[in-house]
């Protein structure tokens, strides 16, 4: 149950090169190694303080061994005096770099570091990008020891360089339950891949979901509950996990759902194909587990043309039967299908209209009729979700039952949005004053699956402001569309709580689609769908009015 990860030809974020390691001057850093290298043990070769090692060199080699986390950070920890050594928690937060360090003598055995900072991960591996310009200040202690200079006390966080970053540091996803029980929801973390990563992930899927998302998830495993062991062994493929006895407490019936957690948030290491779990040193046999993987977004897009729905593929086009006489009828804008409850809904000037496919001759209804509809959005359990683009406008969904779910947590106008595969999280593009900014908000369900709550939202901080027409690209990512001055467009991938990876620019575009295999499918404003090759944009449909999968 590996995560499906979007194999994209997207060009590379423009980053400046790294110097080697300085002995005066400002704090430096390591070569840029990230060209080449595809190996997740590959660290920097760090060496500890050589004998009379002044303070400054100290300092350097102590930052820049923030490079190599193997052993945890064995080396490092070196450079610190033996009573701080063991204190010592580099875990706790890594920083990284943007610009050259700034460095201060403050007295003969304290030093202050100043470091431009764009990004920060916590303890549990959590990635925040950080305003342009933000700076972070520490002091360093020295004290000499057995007649060399050690460092007496820091900060309990490592920094790295966004190049190496992108090296030594991995992002996984913890998965958890919706409230049916019925789909894994992933939330992303990033950890260093090394020996210990398998015992970072199940430590931090043991604390559960970050505030925002634990209104819309379930952890079956009950909270309390530790590693029994404060290790995960991993042996001929199989990662072995002892729980404490506060797993007990899990029903029978539902310890097929607690390994399908483990073992999907477990299965994304390399070496590990199989997962076997003990409570309090006793095996647990537990040999069927669901998969939980929602719907798949599908490999060809559905495009809205005059004539009908057609599906776009490598031999063209193919007619979506039933939908000819609706559009001919409605002559409609936009439209959202869902293939796996095979029903279609058109946007026209009248609202939003909602068919059922698979039914003879199906007249359809009228499910929302406020003016300036969205492209609505339909959920893996079927609903359709709708929403106007007007301020303070709540949504609508309907599905057994028509639900209003109020959404007053952004004073802006909501101008696209999206609801995620597996129904857990819902992605708004909110136009804010004159900027536009993206949110994700948890959906709170019933245990019938029907939505109760639209709850309070983060701002996925690594979508660029302006951004607009959102979609998933796959359940951790968003797919957004740029401006790009002086003109033009950039289809971007935001992953939730991770990076920014943009695309090769296009001259104009109204719509972005990513299919299940990660390729990307642009509607431009004249009506074209191009489709990216590498580097450039084919053309693959003509007089297209909307665009989705």
């Amino acid at each position: 149950m590996r995560r499906k990860v979007i194999a994209l030809a997207i060009s590379a974020l423009a980053l400046s090169g790294c110097a080697s390691i300085p002995t005066s001057g400002a704090i430096g850093f390591g070569p840029d190694v990230t060209s080449g290298l595809t190996n997740d043990e590959v660290y920097y070769s760090q060496s500890g303080p050589y004998t009379g090692a002044t303070q400054e060199a100290v300092l350097y080699g102590f930052l820049n061994s923030g490079n190599g986390p193997q052993n945890d950070y064995a080396v490092a920890r070196e450079y610190l005096a033996k009573t701080f050594s063991t204190k010592w928690q580099p875990n706790q937060e890594v920083l990284i770099q943007e610009g050259a360090p700034e460095l201060l003598k403050l007295s003969e055995t304290e030093y202050r570091v100043t470091v431009g900072v764009s990004g920060q991960i916590d303890s549990d591996g959590r990635y925040t990008d950080l305003p342009a310009g933000t700076k972070r200040t520490s002091t360093i202690h020295f004290v000499k020891t057995s007649g060399q200079w050690r460092i007496l006390s820091a900060p309990n966080q490592t920094i790295v360089v966004r190049q190496n970053f992108k090296v030594l540091f991995r992002s996984y996803s913890l998965f958890f339950f919706d409230p049916s029980l019925t789909y894994l929801v992933p939330e992303i973390r990033w950890f260093p891949s090394r020996a210990s990563t398998g015992t970072r992930l199940m430590n931090s899927l043991l604390k559960g979901a970050s505030d925002w998302l634990k209104p819309a998830v379930v952890n079956v495993i009950p909270v309390g509950t530790k590693l029994n062991i404060n290790s995960v062994t991993i042996e001929n493929g199989v990662a072995k996990v002892d729980l404490s006895s506060q797993a007990l407490r899990v029903p029978a019936a539902r310890r097929s759902l607690m390994k399908s957690q483990i073992a999907a948030t477990l299965e994304q290491l390399t070496d590990v194909s199989n997962v076997e779990i003990s409570i309090q040193r006793t095996p647990q046999t537990i040999t069927q587990y669901v998969d939980g993987q929602p719907p798949s977004l599908g490999s060809s897009p559905i495009a809205l043309t005059s004539v009908g729905l057609v599906r776009l593929n490598a031999n063209g086009s193919q007619a979506i039967a039933g939908t000819a006489s609706k559009v001919l009828d409605l002559s409609p804008t936009d439209f959202a299908y869902s293939q796996n409850h095979n029903r279609v809904a058109f946007v026209s000037p009248s609202g939003v209209h909602l068919y059922a496919l698979d039914t003879f001759n199906d007249q359809g209804k009228i499910v929302d009729r406020r003016a300036k509809q969205l492209s609505p959005s339909f959920d893996p359990q079927g609903s359709l979700w709708t929403l106007s683009s007007t301020q303070g406008a709540p949504f609508v969904v309907s599905g057994s039952t028509r639900m209003v779910l109020q959404n007053n947590w952004v004073s802006g106008v909501p101008i696209s949005f999206s609801v995620s595969p597996e129904g857990a999280r819902v992605a708004v593009v909110y136009q804010i004053g004159k900027i536009k900014q993206t949110y994700l908000f948890p959906i709170e369900r019933n245990k019938s699956g029907e939505p109760v709550i639209i709850g309070k939202p983060i701002l996925v901080t690594s979508a660029p402001k302006n951004s607009d027409r959102v979609s998933w690209a796959d359940n951790v990512t968003l797919a957004l569309i740029t401006p790009s001055a002086p003109n033009g467009f950039i289809p971007c991938l935001v992953t939730i709580g991770g990076l920014l990876n943009p695309s090769t620019a296009i001259e104009s575009a109204n719509s972005i689609t990513v299919n299940g295999t990660g390729q990307l499918f642009v509607l431009q404003s004249d009506g074209r769908v191009v489709e990216s090759q590498g580097s450039s944009w084919t053309t693959i449909a003509q007089n297209i009015l909307a665009l989705h999968l």
